[in-house]
Order: C-alpha cells, then structure tokens, then sequence
C-alpha cells in the first residue's frame, strides 16, 4: 500500500499542460464564456494577508444596477473608439492608429465587461447572476453586430494594402483581425452576411439556453439510508435528510460521485446515472438538434462541407479525415489494453451476477474501484486521507513556486463570496505583483458545477505605458469541510487540481485545443522533467521561458523544439497508457515519424471533458477513453 501511495505522490507533480491558444485579438467584441483552465492555491501557516497595492483587482460586490451602469459606460467608450479609429483618412492609416488602436478598444471593453459576465458562475446571488447572464447576451448581440462593421474592415484592408514591414507580433495581430471578419463572412453578399449573423445570434442563444437548463435542473432522488450501503461514513454524514428520515441525493460533483464509485447497488447507481446524463433532457434535446441544423447551414454559407471542416480551419489536424487517421491510430493501439481491461472488470462483475454478458456504464466506475482495490491494494477512501485540502493546496504553491521561480501570497481584495481567498504572483526575486488569482473552492445554490478556470483579466501592454497584470479565478465544488471533518480531496480531484493551476501558470484563454493531442504534447513535456528531476529548477525555468512566457505570440510548435530540443511526438503518452512500443527511444520514434499526423498548427476541435480521461486510478482509464475515441469518432462520420 505504502509503495503504491509513493507512486501517486510522484504523478501529483502534475501532467504539464501548454500555454493555449489566447483570447482571439480580432475586432469583434466578444465575451468568452464557460470554463477553460486554470489556478489554485493556499498559504502555508502563519502568512498575513494584506491589501494589494497597484493596480486594483475587480470590485465583485456591485449592485445590479451599478453592474449595468459599468457595462454601458464600456459599450459607449468602445463605440467612440472605433469612431475615432473609422474617421481615420486611409492614406493616413498607420499600425498605431488602425490596428493597435482598434484592438486597444476592443482589450479596454473586454476588461470591463468580462468580470460583470463571469459573476454568472459564481456570484451568490441570484439576481446578480440573472444581470450577469443579460449582460452576456448582450455582449454577445454586441460583439455580432461590430464583427459586422463594413467601415471597421474597410480600415483593416486599407492598412493592409500598404504592405508595411512589421514585427512577428504584429502581423500577427493584423492577420487575426482579418481572418476574424473573413470568419464572420464579410467577404460574401450582403444578403448571405445578413443570414450569417442570424444563425450565429440564433447559436449564441442556444448555448446559453442549454448551459442554463442544466444549471437549473435540481433533480434530487430520495432514498432510504439501507440503500446506500458500500458509502463511506464520512460521505454518509454530509447528505441532508428528509423529515422522514430519507437520504437527499443532488446531482453536483461531490455528492454524484462517490456514490457511484462506492454503492453497492446497482439499481441506485443506474438510476443515478441516467437522472446525471440526462439532466435537461427535455428541454436540451431540440436545442441540440437545431444547434447542429444551423451549424451545418453556417458551413454552408462560408463554402465548407460540414461545420467539422469548418471547425477545423488552420487547425493541427486540419480535416475530419485527419482526425478520424489520428483516432483510429489510438484506437489500434488501446484495443489490447481495453479488451483486458473489460475482461478482468467483467470477472469482477460476475461474482455478483454470474450470467453478466457486459459491464454497463453506470457499473464501470464502481467494479473498476473494487479492481483497484483487489490488484493493487489501493483503496481510494484510504488514499483521501493524505489529501486534506488545505495540504493540497500549499502543495501546489510550493511546486509552482519551486519549479517556475515564483512566489505567492494571500491579499485582502473585494471578492463575491466569503469562500473565496485571493493571491498574488510575485518573480521569487521581485518586488512587485505579476499577476493575481482566485479560489472559489466548495459548492453553493447557483454556482457553476465542475472545476474549472475563467479568466477575468489578460494581461497586456498598455497604450499609456505599464502592463495590465492578469487575473484568473479557478472554480471548484470540493465537499465543504464540517465540524471536525476537513475536506479530504480523491487522488482525481488532486491531479485536476495540480492540472487546473497549470493552466494558471500559462496564460490559458477561452480557446481549446485537442486535449488528446495536448495530452500528449504534456506528457512529452513531463518526459525531460523525469530525465532531469520532477523539481528540476532550471527545467522549470525553462519551461517558463520557453513554453509560459511566449503563449501564443510564436507558434506553439517552435515553443514545444526549444524547450525539448526535438519535434514532440506521442512516445511518452503512450508509455503513460501502458500501450506504447517496448523498444529503444530513437527507434520507436523513428516509427511513429514515418506513419504519423504532422503537427501544424494547434487545434481546438476535442472537448474540455476529454481531459478526464487520464486519471490515474489504474484501472477504468481504458473504457473511458476508448469510448471518448468512440464518440468522437462517431460524430465526426454523422
């Protein structure tokens, strides 16, 4: 038990994650929604907070009506602007007084509206997230009619023609703005323009219906406590009870599963998983259906096959046939593993129900427990134990600031509920802030349901001088701690925790890429770290300077070269699965360079879920990625 706790304690160091691809810079005014990526992380004992000194983090605790107030000031300042940007001559038309200047107004509006939007997932208070999510739309209906603007890209193209020299960063910056106008179809007639704008009003809106319904969606069952036999105590302890004694069974994080890793019966956990999966259902189905009706209609108009070919545009894999190649080459190699795998939880199964043909889904998380726990003599509540929260958390400080070079300390700032502490970032060497963070770590009525990161600032330069310093918040529904009981996170919550605040110490945006592909570069990645030492504190820095500090000011493929002193390639993650080639370094690579996808630029066509997958609980970890790959694959042919 002890070496197997030893080898958990060694992968806490983390699955190293990649920068990400930025909020896109172009002229369109948009608020990212949802989750992405992110922070964590506590104090050690004895650390006095204190006020922040510098440039002031958000103020959180606005009435409604002073949040509308915020909005229409940023709207108003943003229209100017652009109309003093528009007035421009074009023979006079110039870098600082087109482009800089438009995406300087589009950064300023941004800043202003992104932290009023992401009150929608946190605030507790529901008339503030009601304005919040108005605000949003809003946002949206906003950010669609400037995407729109002739006289805006008029003066992009005029500027353009000049064909003046212009840095890496800068011609970036240009070229992003244009293919964002080109996306938004402003190169074809009016009347398809017309139509375009329709459909993606119509998408918007359906997205935030849809996220919202689940939000809603408070199905509960009752049970009696002889039911749940198999639950541990402590878990037993902190679900509320009926006045007639039942058990009150939610549907959030922290309550759905435990209860099907743990419970003995297996007509409660069918039960439970259908009322998860199906949350909404009734409402949310026709809003699929019409969601994937326009988004075909979307490809249409802008020339494309298929909204997967659309989606794809300028991406790593950059067909659905590339992808399908890349799918397929995956599911080659896990076929053994997970046909093993099925087989022993099949075993397992059947010592409860001897004719078992199959192990369903809802059954998968709760046999693979009891695998772990006969094979490997790891028992995932005893595991809990060594990872109380509060331990959890100075962990991944002392990691961070060991491994990068940085410091962190607790402020005193306005935040949107008592839960939530803030940080600082300081260089370990430095004397001023170079970024801040959030924790919002336990559940509440309203509050956004999974671990995630959203990003309430960018960091960037500013047109007067000095740099804005960026802000994230890492969201999370951790059991609350109760009298005499601390919060005592699983192994899974621990390395998405350590994974999440990755994603913190590399600027993530809204914007994802292939999570199977990123998986793979991050394993890549973590190979030099096992070479030269987990801690390694000049790898650390290296991975700062090479990976973090760029982001995507430089192709992430050039990053990825520096900091390993190769191309990547998938080697390593398929070490990590167990699937991977028994024979030397140089030659297993030589094979997968002669049969494999060429990586081009990054991809965002996976969802975030998919990074779920590589938990590592030793067992069950091949059935959920075989059916990710199922799935996707699926949708890719439809």
């Amino acid at each position: 038990m002890r070496s197997a706790i030893a080898g958990l304690l060694v992968w806490l160091q983390l699955l190293l994650p990649l920068p990400g691809v930025l909020w896109a810079q172009t002229a369109v005014p948009r608020l990212p929604s949802g989750a992405g990526n992110a922070p964590a992380a506590a104090l050690g004992a004895g650390a006095a907070a204190r006020v922040p000194t510098g440039p002031a983090v958000p103020d959180f605790t606005l009435s409604t009506r002073r949040m509308v107030e915020v909005y229409k000031s940023a709207e108003k300042a943003y229209l100017s602007a652009v109309s003093d940007v528009v007035a421009v001559p074009h023979r006079k038309r110039d870098f600082d007084n087109t482009v800089r200047a438009l995406d300087s107004a589009n950064s300023r509006y941004i800043e202003a509206v992104r932290p009023l939007g992401f009150l929608a997932a946190v605030s507790p208070d529901r008339r503030v997230r009601r304005m919040a999510e108005a605000i949003e739309r809003r946002v949206s209906d906003f950010g669609l009619a400037q995407g729109l603007r002739e006289d805006v890209y008029a003066a992009y193209q005029a500027y353009e023609r000049k064909r003046e020299p212009l840095g890496r960063q800068e011609q970036q910056l240009l070229d992003d703005a244009l293919a964002g106008y080109r996306y938004e179809g402003m190169d074809l007639p009016l009347a398809k323009r017309v139509d375009l704008k329709a459909i993606r009003t119509r998408l918007e809106e359906l997205e935030q219906a849809f996220e919202q319904n689940i939000v809603d969606d408070k199905g509960v069952l009752e049970v009696e406590a002889s039911r749940l036999a198999g639950l541990p105590s402590d878990y037993m302890g902190s679900l509320e009870r009926t006045a007639e004694g039942k058990v009150v069974l939610t549907l959030d994080e922290p309550t759905y599963r435990p209860l099907m890793r743990y419970v003995q019966d297996g007509g409660l956990r069918r039960e439970l998983y259908l009322k998860y999966n199906n949350r909404a259902v009734e409402k949310n189905l026709p809003l699929l259906e019409e969601t994937l009706a326009l988004r075909g209609r979307m490809a249409k108009i802008l020339g494309e096959r298929s909204y997967a070919h659309l989606a794809l545009q300028g991406r790593m894999a950059d067909s659905p046939r590339a992808v399908l190649k890349f799918l397929n080459r995956i599911k080659r190699m896990l076929r053994p593993a997970f046909q093993q795998e099925q087989a022993a939880l099949l075993e397992i199964k059947r010592r409860d129900v001897p004719e078992a043909q199959r192990v369903e889904d809802w059954e998968a998380t709760y046999y693979a427990n009891r695998l772990r726990q006969e094979r490997y003599d790891l028992d995932a509540e005893e595991v809990r134990q060594f990872f109380p929260v509060e331990r959890v958390v100075a962990g991944a400080l002392e990691v961070y600031q060991e491994l990068l070079g940085v410091s962190f300390q607790e402020i005193t700032a306005p935040t949107w509920h008592l839960d939530v502490r803030v940080f600082e970032i300081r260089n370990a060497s430095g004397a001023k802030p170079i970024a801040y963070f959030y924790l919002d770590l336990f559940p509440r009525e309203g509050k956004y349901t999974h671990q995630a990161a959203f990003t309430v600032a960018s960091g960037r330069k500013l047109e007067a001088g000095g740099y804005r310093l960026p802000i994230e918040a890492m969201v999370a529904n951790l059991a609350k701690p109760t009298a005499g009981q601390p919060t005592l996170m699983t192994h899974s919550e621990v390395e998405t925790f350590f994974h999440e605040f990755g994603h913190l110490m590399g600027g993530y945006g809204s914007g994802y890429y292939s999570y199977l592909w990123s998986l793979a570069f991050a394993q890549d990645m973590f190979s030099r770290f096992e070479a030269e030492g987990v801690l390694n504190a000049q790898t650390g820095r290296d991975y700062r300077k090479q990976i973090l500090e760029p982001g995507s000011s430089r192709a992430e493929m050039l990053s990825m070269r520096r900091f390993l002193g190769r191309d990547p390639d998938e080697l390593a993650f398929m070490r990590l699965l167990g699937v991977g080639p028994q024979v030397s370094d140089a030659e297993a690579r030589d094979k997968l360079w002669r049969d494999r996808l060429s990586w081009k630029h990054p991809s965002t066509w996976l969802p975030p879920r998919a990074a779920g997958f590589l938990s590592l609980d030793l067992a069950g970890k091949f059935r959920v990625l075989w059916n990710l790959v199922e799935t996707i694959s699926a949708g890719l042919k439809a």
